[in-house]
């Protein structure tokens, strides 16, 4: 299983893709270079949702899970 650190660290889209269906936190990139962070899903054979097409996904990583305090 992988650690935390190794988990919440980007990943390539070149390089391997995100299950299917499942929101990721990615890294988008437009031709005039600017960029930004948000939360789309990718579908094998259909590409990335919740994105505009002048956006390209560049980089992936996985939602955190969500906080629980201790007790």
């Amino acid at each position: 299983m992988e650690s935390k650190v190794e988990y919440m660290q980007w990943r390539a889209t070149h390089t391997i893709l995100p299950r299917s269906k499942k929101d990721v936190l990615v890294s988008l990139i437009r031709m005039d270079h600017k960029t930004k962070v948000k939360i789309a899903s990718y579908e094998e054979g259909k590409g990335w949702h919740k994105i505009g097409p002048q956006w390209e996904v560049v980089a992936w990583m996985p939602l955190p899970d969500a906080y629980e305090r201790c007790k």
